[in-house]
């Protein structure tokens, strides 16, 4: 047995090793279904291994409260608020398939700093790019499903609980083709995700941003739609949270400003280099945003 197992048996009891075996046997499960042409097979493979372990995948208050980052690229012309929202009902054709969304129905896909958002969109000259805040509302309770680690000081037994399906949700497509098996997993979480009021929406790690950086910096929160309508935006997010106009990221290289920001640690490596994020551009234009005030979409009652 390889040491990395031999950790695992040794920080679980024997009840939290049969939840994890039950887990990661469901996942092997489903996409085995799912590649044979049976997708409600694959649903039904993991939907009860999900319900057993849904208590260790609530996500501790402290990673509930944000801010969650936006970025969008938008040449020449401004953005507004509501632009950075999720793509409005009337136009849910544009909404193609992605690790945790599915044809048709739109999605806030936000990440944990602006330096996961630039990754995401595929490194896009930052010249392009505007970004926004987005913050809950007060008085919201936000329940998140993360399939990221929980404790800093090294895997919980919560976390090797969860382990086989953060890994089965993250690992990395190459390919081109319109079906990626990279996402199977990943979609079926969503739609047990969709069917539950347990969770608005799912926290997982970046697989486009470098894993030698600081996990606080490499993270993604996905948002489902809730209540769905024929225009506009979803009802149940825009009441969840509120969002900053747009800051144009040619705007602060223009102003001339000195990078710095407010993050209590973290560094960023790219390539060779190793900095402190806090040095970054992207940690500046961050803190420029969290002193923006922020614009409530929802209508009135």
């Amino acid at each position: 047995m390889s040491d990395f197992l031999k950790a695992i048996e040794a920080s679980l009891t024997t009840a939290e090793l049969a939840k994890a075996s039950l887990l990661a046997n469901a996942i092997n499960n489903a996409v085995g279904c799912y590649l044979r042409g049976h997708p409600r097979d694959a649903y039904d493979a993991l939907e009860v291994a999900l319900t057993d372990v849904a208590g260790y995948l609530n996500a501790p208050a402290a990673y509930t409260d944000g801010p969650f980052f936006r970025m969008r690229v938008a040449h020449h012309r401004g953005l507004s608020a509501a632009e950075m929202f999720h793509i409005p009902f009337e136009l849910r054709g544009l909404v193609a398939p992605q690790r945790f969304s599915i044809n048709g129905l739109p999605f806030l896909y936000t990440a944990r700093s602006l330096y996961v958002c630039w990754e995401e969109l595929g490194r896009p000259p930052l010249s392009s790019v505007q970004a926004s805040v987005i913050r809950r509302r007060a008085g919201q309770q936000l329940r998140l499903l993360r399939l990221a680690p929980t404790s800093p000081g090294g895997p919980s037994a919560r976390d090797w609980i969860c382990y086989p399906l953060m890994a089965a949700c993250t690992v990395r497509s190459r390919r081109e083709h319109p079906f990626r098996p990279e996402y199977i997993v990943p979609q079926l979480v969503l739609q047990w995700l969709t069917r539950s009021d347990d969770f608005d929406g799912i926290e997982c790690i970046s697989t486009h941003a470098s894993m030698d950086n600081d996990p606080a910096l490499t993270t993604n929160a996905v948002f489902p739609v809730r209540n769905v309508a024929a225009s506009g935006h979803c009802s149940r997010l825009t009441q969840l949270f509120e969002i900053t106009e747009p800051l144009a990221w040619e705007f602060v290289v223009a102003s001339g400003l000195d990078a710095g920001g407010s993050r209590p640690s973290g560094r960023l490596q790219y390539g060779p280099c190793t900095v402190e994020y806090n040095d970054s551009l992207f940690a500046y234009v961050e803190s420029l945003l969290n002193g923006q005030p922020a614009v409530c979409l929802a209508s009135s009652p």
